[in-house]
């Protein structure tokens, strides 16, 4: 009989070729020499022999099933009884070891469905056989908690996915398929030496305010400057699209194609530019007002010191016209019921989430990709497949990090220093995405 398995000590009985496949005679022809539940040595005897199908990796593009005629055993000694043990056999999927990891690296570039299909198996196996190597791939990796956490979101295909990074030193720590606060918690809780953090940069999602009370208590809770300025744009905005309903189609239309002007700070404006601004300003004086009001809540983060910053918003708030508040509805109440955490910007000398924004810009072609991927692949390939993990060598004794002491943090918010995995560079998470998709 030909060597149709290619499998050290497996002996073919038959070849059967089906429409859809090729099933297999065969029986392991290694022994046990001693009982694996006692130990003892020659007590063993042979108590019948079940079959068991075992899929296997395909042959000439079709899947393969052994038949496997499975010794059992008995233990003179013990009493106990057990199914012959062979080295290639995954007893918890009941396939293969090569067929196992096939199924791991395929579903990394396919679906679930497509790779069912080619090796014979069900949806639900493939699944399961992939959620087992998560599992494993999770426990080999535990990132060390960063000094300065940022809990952000990206957006991949049309939902908001919870991203854990090291602002410090520019890593990703973990990509969620969601943002609840049950699914942030338990990857907050498999970070190493929690007690590192000291600031924790985020959007305005109150379940990120919650889990981070719970596993950081000490920690400084920071809204990212970007999330809460973003939403003097989107005022401005509204207003922009207002004002384009009142004019002429022609003149609103021309306003949308160009409101990147009103939206951009003057600094970045060119001449040209600043003219066109100065008369639409100067036409509708409803703008004028939302215009001004846009740049003097941006100026709140010149200022110096938490205390001018928190003059300074008050100071907006009370400047907003009743006419206006309104369109500056979701800023006002933004402002008001985190103003703790977004003047917390000055106590930490300008901790922002900057990096995971530069991320999500990075990954706007990612979000225009193919469809019908799993995220629980994805999400393995990004973090885990390329091997890629970044780690730090700890520094001389009495010694602090350049990068860290470069940000001139306060001395209570320093880390020490200690060798362990820090996480993934954000170009290795980036093509992985790309690669996946």
């Amino acid at each position: 009989m030909t060597d149709f398995l290619r499998l050290k000590h497996w002996e073919v009985l038959a070849t059967h070729e089906q429409v859809h496949g090729h099933r297999v005679d065969a029986r392991f022809a290694d022994t046990p020499a001693a009982c694996l539940k006692c130990g003892a040595d020659g007590a063993l005897y042979r108590h019948g022999v079940i079959r068991q199908a075992v899929n296997d990796t395909t042959h000439a593009g079709k899947p393969v099933v052994i038949d496997w005629q499975r010794q059992r055993y008995k233990c003179r000694s013990c009493g106990g009884t057990f199914l012959q043990p062979a080295p290639d056999i995954d007893d918890r999927h009941l396939m293969t070891r090569r067929l196992v990891e096939h199924i791991e690296q395929s579903v990394l570039r396919r679906t679930h469905v497509a790779v069912a299909e080619e090796v014979g198996v069900s949806e639900g196996t493939s699944r399961n056989v992939f959620r087992a190597y998560a599992e494993r791939m999770e426990a080999r990796h535990v990132f060390q908690a960063p000094a300065i956490l940022g809990i952000d979101a990206l957006h991949i295909r049309g939902r908001a996915r919870g991203v854990l990074t090291n602002i410090g030193d520019k890593l990703i720590l973990d990509f969620l398929e969601d943002r609840t606060r049950d699914l942030v918690y338990r990857s907050l809780q498999r970070l190493e030496h929690r007690e590192r953090v000291k600031v924790v940069a985020m959007d305005m999602h109150r379940p990120y305010l919650t889990v981070t009370r719970l596993v950081f208590p000490t920690a400084i809770a920071v809204v990212d400057k970007f999330h809460i300025q973003r939403l003097a744009s989107q005022s401005l905005d509204a207003l922009r699209k207002l004002v384009g309903k009142r004019v002429s189609r022609r003149r609103g239309a021309f306003i949308k194609r160009n409101r990147h002007v009103l939206l951009a700070r003057p600094v970045h404006l060119r001449d040209e530019q600043k003219l066109l601004l100065a008369e639409w300003l100067a036409e509708i004086p409803e703008l004028r007002t939302a215009y001004d009001l846009k740049e003097q809540f941006y100026d709140i983060w010149e200022e110096n010191t938490e205390a001018g910053a928190r003059n300074a918003l008050h100071a907006w708030r009370a400047a907003v016209p009743p006419q206006l508040a309104r369109i500056f509805k979701p800023l006002l109440t933004a402002s008001t019921n985190w103003e703790p955490e977004i003047l917390n910007f000055f106590a930490t000398q300008g901790v922002t989430n900057a990096f995971t924004e530069a991320m999500n810009r990075n990954l706007r072609d990612v979000d225009r990709a193919g469809r019908g991927y799993s995220f629980e692949a994805l999400r393995i390939k990004a973090l885990f497949s390329h091997g890629v993990v970044k780690y730090r060598r700890p520094a001389r004794l009495g010694l602090q990090r350049r990068d860290l002491a470069a940000k001139q943090l306060p001395a209570h918010l320093m880390p020490f220093d200690l060798p362990a995995a820090l996480g993934i560079p954000l170009s290795t998470f980036v093509t992985a995405l790309k690669q996946r998709l």
